[in-house]
């Protein structure tokens, strides 16, 4: 009775407001243009609620079990319900065992009523526009119903807006796939005649604090959406409403854990599937995975759901509600290659409802099975020239072109005779003019290089060759020229010229004296040979590094 003595005391100042049926006071203001139909209810207007619904206005004094401060001065008419004692505040808090403490309410049909009597001018559909409080993630839920009954739509009405004051809310809790805080215009109930009916109003949980709510009909013929906005307003921008139509949209997505592997390898397919429909359930949900052979692969690990026939994985899911990505249902499978070629593996899901884009409940991924056979290329320069006697470095580089690693790496440099070695990487072992190099092996995609100092011990054109080999690889080779230049010659002796008085030195004075051939000419090549040096030696690359010998993994 007081809580009904003050609502009608706040009427008073609001008569226009207010509307009368056959001598009975009820909450209700009705606003109507081309665009809605709205019904506007304030919290303390109601014809009779729980004793846990406290109304709560300036002078109402601090409850026992409220943690919250007094808010009804940002409040509509500065009055507004609380359901009390609040005794969950945090997520933390045990749920209280007393019955008069109970602080969460699964359905509105068993929790604390609020009743307003409302003359609905039109039947149809009306989406409820909560305003609320809360403080936390514990006081943010209700219930909707009508005339007792509390429809799956208006259940759960989620208040997201802790520490903003007083916000309007038009979601429900999981609804159009974004998570716990919902999307909006997901809450509404169907009236089916005109006329008087009961709006019932319950809790979720404990705590909440409700001021007003909004219940707005569409009439602009699904091209206007109207929602609540500040304390009294109502906002229309263009666009329709999404709504129930018995239509799903599933969306699915198949990813490989490799596009390619080794012949023997396993691949991980993971699946992905989830229903973004704003308000309809998919029931009789199928995953279907296909397009393999049982000759081709072999089926390693899967979920329990499924059972595998002729060429295809097929998978009962069960009933999928409206979710976001993160309350997909995720299934993976493990299968093994048993022979070489590429498979695109396909995956298909079907409901007992109509998909609006059944486009987007397939997907594929390919998955190419290769020998794991590794591929070596090796390269070094073509040509290296140098003066006698000078030291330079040689490089060579050893590369995995292959699909699968290179074990036991064996690298051989047999040197050119003219070549003498003077550093001797560790990696490496020599015999006279061969080195010998071992590495443990070479990843796909790596390099290892080989580089030693030689020195010019003797002048001419001479030939290098450098080979590499793996335990799973065949031998490749690649060879180096190399060009050393001719040491100088020392100045020839001539002989004297014999004396033509002196017929003792038996020497013709017209006959010519033969040129002395020393082991330094013989070692360069002179003549011919010389010549070719030069024209060779005019066109090499010349790379004289002096680094110390390296072996890069």
């Amino acid at each position: 009775m007081l809580g009904r003595t003050i609502a009608r005391l706040a009427w008073a100042a609001c008569a226009s407001s207010m509307l009368w049926n056959v001598g009975h006071t009820f909450a209700a203001e009705v606003r109507q243009t081309d665009d809605y139909v709205a019904v506007i209810v304030e919290a303390e207007e109601f014809d009779d609620k729980d004793d846990r619904w406290v109304l709560t206005g300036p002078s109402t004094p601090a409850q026992e079990l409220d943690p919250d401060p007094n808010h009804s001065a940002t409040a509509v008419g500065q009055f507004y319900l609380e359901l009390l004692p609040d005794s969950r505040v945090t997520h933390e808090d045990p749920f209280p065992t007393e019955p008069e403490l109970r602080s969460f309410w699964g359905e509105g049909q068993v929790a604390p009523r609020i009743n307003y009597t409302v003359n609905f001018p039109e039947a149809g559909r009306y989406h409820v526009h909560v305003r609320g409080l809360s403080t936390g993630t514990e006081d943010n839920g209700l219930h909707i119903g009508l005339n007792g009954t509390f429809p799956d739509s208006g259940q759960k009405v989620q208040l997201c807006s802790a520490g903003r004051g007083w916000w309007w809310t038009s979601r429900q809790r999981e609804s159009g796939g974004a998570g716990s805080c919902g999307t909006d215009f997901t809450v509404w109930i169907d009236v089916e005649n005109p006329g008087l009916q009961t709006l019932n109003v319950s809790p979720r949980e404990d705590g909440f604090e409700l001021d007003r709510l909004m219940l707005i009909k569409d009439t602009s013929a699904g091209t206007r959406r109207c929602n609540a906005t500040g304390e009294d307003s109502i906002r229309c921008v263009n666009g329709a409403i999404p709504s129930a139509d018995g239509d799903v949209n599933i969306v699915t997505e198949l990813s490989a854990s490799a596009e390619g592997i080794a012949l023997g390898d396993s691949v991980i397919l993971d699946v992905s599937v989830r229903n973004e429909d704003n308000f309809d359930t998919a029931t009789g949900v199928e995953l279907t995975l296909g397009d393999f052979l049982e000759t081709d692969w072999a089926l390693v690990n899967a979920d329990e759901r499924c059972t595998y026939d002729d060429s295809a994985l097929t998978c009962d899911l069960g009933d999928m509600e409206p979710s976001e990505s993160g309350h997909s249902v995720d299934l993976s499978f493990e299968l093994q290659s048993l022979t070489e070629g590429l498979t695109e593996f396909t995956v298909v899901v079907g409901t007992n409802e109509v998909d609006t884009d059944p486009t987007g409940a397939s997907d594929a991924a390919r998955v190419d099975v290769r020998d794991p056979a590794t591929q070596l290329d090796v390269q070094g320069d073509e040509l290296f020239a140098l003066d006698f006697g000078e030291s330079a470095v040689m490089s060579f580089l050893v590369s995995n072109i292959g699909d699968d690693d290179a074990a036991d790496v064996v690298v051989n440099l047999d040197l050119a005779d003219a070549l003498e070695l003077i550093t001797l990487p560790a990696a490496c072992s020599q015999d006279q003019q061969t080195l010998v190099c071992e590495f443990d092996n070479v990843r796909v995609g790596r390099s290892a290089e080989l580089a030693v100092t030689v020195n010019a011990a003797a002048s001419g054109v001479d030939v290098s060759s450098f080979s590499a080999s793996a335990a799973n690889a065949a031998e490749v080779q690649s060879t180096l020229t190399s060009i050393i230049a001719a040491e100088p010659e020392p100045e020839p002796e001539v002989a004297p010229e014999p004396d033509a008085q002196n017929p003792e030195d038996g020497v013709d004075s017209v006959d010519s004296v033969d040129s002395v051939e020393t082991p330094a000419a013989k070692r360069s090549g002179s003549g011919a040979i010389g010549g070719m040096l030069v024209a060779l030696l005019g066109g090499a690359l010349l790379r004289r590094r002096r680094t110390p010998a390296t072996v890069t993994p």
